[in-house]
């Protein structure tokens, strides 16, 4: 070996040990590994297969898929009992649930399950009728590792792009070197990849919201813990927004066509989620106040589970209070 290049290989050798030191020193600790999808489903039979098919064809392969059945009475648990088995696919786990959670609910269980029962140090979460690309994950890993060491550490969220036309998201090509992130404040469970420690550190997500707002709720209980939460621009998944595009008009009045008892929670978890700033709630009241008047405007029925709703957010009331077969409407 020539004087010259022993200088370099100390200094290699000592920056190794360094980056090992720090936690950063192998190529896997750079990237994305042991990652486990979590699906929660609920009498979507036609659609969880879906979104199964797609998580099987990642080019980053998945480790596990849990699939939530949330007490499913159309046949969802037969379904999937033959897809696992006539697709032959074993990293399937099927956690069947006996009573309806509702997402809250369901995904913490989902969650729970994952981190007692598996080694995984990733969680993808997304609903029955999300799909995401075929690269989405390698995008994901492309751009947690062309982060700082510094910036990986605090990282513990990653979300995908949404989309919520299907010809435009199987028409978009974009390269796994295109992607970039954007430090985000809110998220939903729709393709919402968090770290392990991270769910160790704040716990799962809140039961007791049932329905709405309580992804809100967990990304805000993390970013207060210190944590980063970045949307992969160009990493996407399709996942319709059924409120937006299904709309009840009434004159130039329009709302989202959403069963009612569903309302009831859409006003009520805000004040939740806001549970920690009484300014906040104070004005989310102010604005949901004036929301409840447009409902009336154009639907009685409608109006009656908001003002439950409006009613129980302000006295900060949780839990499964309405479930979805509803309640009667008073006809007074």
């Amino acid at each position: 070996m020539r004087l010259a290049e022993r200088p370099f290989l100390h200094a290699l050798h000592l920056s190794q040990c360094l980056l090992k030191y720090r936690g950063i020193a192998s190529t896997k600790e750079h990237g994305l590994e042991k990652i486990a999808a979590l699906v929660l489903t609920f009498n979507r039979k036609k659609l969880v297969t879906r979104t199964l098919g797609a998580l099987a064809r990642q080019s980053l392969p998945l480790d596990k898929i849990f699939v939530v059945n949330n007490a499913s009475t159309d046949g969802t648990d037969q379904v999937l009992a033959e897809y696992r088995k006539k697709g032959g696919d074993d990293r399937i786990e099927i956690v069947s649930l006996k009573k309806n959670l509702g997402a809250s609910g369901g995904f913490a269980k989902g969650m729970e399950r994952i981190v007692k029962n598996s080694d995984a140090q990733w969680i993808w979460i997304m609903d029955d009728d999300a799909v995401p690309e075929k690269r989405a994950l390698e995008k994901f890993r492309h751009f947690y590792g062309s982060l700082s060491p510094r910036r990986r550490r605090k990282t513990g969220i990653l979300l995908n792009q949404r989309y919520i036309d299907y010809d435009k998201f199987k028409a978009a090509a974009i390269p796994v070197e295109a992607v970039y992130g954007r430090v985000k404040f809110r998220a939903t469970f729709e393709g919402y990849l968090i770290k392990r420690e991270v769910v160790r550190d704040i716990g799962y997500p809140r039961s007791e919201f049932f329905i709405y707002s309580d992804d809100i709720e967990y990304t805000w209980r993390a970013i207060r813990r210190g944590y980063r939460v970045y949307r992969v621009y160009g990493s996407l998944i399709y996942h319709k927004d059924w409120a937006k595009l299904d709309k009840v008009n009434r004159g130039l009045v329009a709302k989202p066509n959403i069963p009612p008892w569903k309302l009831y929670y859409r006003f009520r978890n805000p004040f939740l989620v806001c549970e920690r700033y009484p300014v906040l709630r104070f004005f989310m009241m102010i604005v949901l106040s004036i929301d409840l008047q447009l409902w009336a405007f154009i639907n009685r029925e409608n109006a009656y589970f908001a003002r439950r709703g409006l009613a129980d957010g302000i006295n900060l009331v949780s839990g499964k209070k309405i479930a979805p077969e509803s309640l009667p409407v008073p006809r007074d």
